[in-house]
């Protein structure tokens, strides 16, 4: 006897039309803004609840063409509701607002550091799923304008409905995210993955290499140019071509003193085990929430003072200062102004 859907569990196939789903951001910032351009041109109504009427983000929503209303005006009108604001507003902006005008919508993350921490603080009576797109913002935008889409983390955390898992889908067709391109994760998988690689490589990695690298051939005597070009600027182009050949092919591309001279110097010499040694540490930081323990309430600083200073020390601000006001940082202003003459 042929299985009806209820028998196996299944629910039945929504069937959306993308002019008559709304989804409302919470939030415009430069993800949100990427992700809502996205999904308009693929059809689907969007709506900015503005938290505050004339924020920079609200205003700027407007200028785009976006409808922008009352944030519970939005919510109350939409499907879903894109929530787009810094993970460490989410449990405050729970408390304010009242959890039943969540009632059989479906809550979008970008993040699931907010969730994982606090997942008490989200209402019930909804749908929660992440999709965490495996690119910044002006990329995600310009591979969705190409017709190339991203690869994204996705899971579902809450699933009221039983029909979470094609809402998933539904918005990321969307943003041109394929199945082939829908990773499904366990939700510590995406928030210790994005902490850690961010801390390890993607900003904190490679910074702290140009600029060692960039230093030390000032402190040698070579000229800021010749140290600017070779570090700095060159950069974009091995990044690209390692992710165009892959490593194999990319390491029997360059030349030979490049390879043997570059393993030597990172690898034969130790140097890479004690940077994975480092690394571990950072990873058991985060592993053990020492990390965000510390971020929300730090050891050194003064009842509240998260509140006033985002959780940053004094050490944080000196070194984010030398790095500001690096002189590569000064080298790229001159070289981009030599570009647009």
């Amino acid at each position: 006897m042929k299985k009806t859907a209820t028998q196996n569990n299944e629910a039945k196939p929504l069937k959306y039309s993308n002019k008559s789903y709304r989804v409302a951001s919470i939030g415009f910032g430069s993800m949100a803004e990427a992700i809502c351009r996205n999904l308009r041109d693929s059809g689907i109504e969007i709506v900015i609840g503005a938290r505050k009427a004339e924020s920079y983000s609200a205003k700027k929503a407007a200028a785009e063409n976006f409808d922008v209303r009352r944030m519970a005006d939005a919510i109350k009108m939409c499907d879903c509701v894109l929530l787009a604001i810094p993970d460490l507003q989410i449990q405050k902006f729970f408390k304010d607002i009242k959890p039943k005008i969540f009632l059989n919508k479906c809550i979008i993350l970008c993040h699931g550091l907010s969730f994982f921490y606090h997942p008490l603080s989200f209402p019930d009576g909804c749908d929660i799923i992440l999709i965490s797109p495996n690119a910044i913002a002006n990329k995600l935008r310009q591979n969705y304008i190409d017709g190339r889409g991203d690869y994204a983390l996705c899971a579902i955390l809450k699933d009221e409905s039983k029909k979470a898992a094609q809402k998933l889908k539904f918005i990321c067709d969307g943003l041109k995210i394929d199945k082939n391109k829908i990773i499904r994760t366990k939700l510590k998988d995406e928030v210790f993955s994005d902490l850690f690689a961010e801390q390890s490589l993607l900003v904190g990695g490679i910074l702290a290499i140009i600029l060692s690298c960039f230093e030390t051939m000032i402190e040698a005597g070579i000229s800021e140019e010749a140290s600017y070009l070779s570090t700095f600027h060159e950069i974009k182009y091995i990044v690209e071509s390692i992710s165009e050949l892959g490593i194999r092919e990319f390491m029997y591309k360059i030349s030979d003193i490049a390879r043997i001279g570059s393993v030597e110097a990172f690898f034969t010499s130790g140097l890479k085990e004690k940077i994975k040694k480092e690394f571990k540490k950072i990873y058991c930081n985060i592993e053990t929430h020492k990390f965000y323990n510390n971020f929300i309430n730090p050891p050194d600083a003064p009842e509240n003072a998260l509140e006033r200073t985002g959780g940053e020390s004094a050490d944080y601000q000196r070194e984010l200062g030398q790095i500001l006001n690096s002189k590569l940082c000064d080298i790229y202003e001159k070289f981009k102004r030599k570009n647009e003459k």
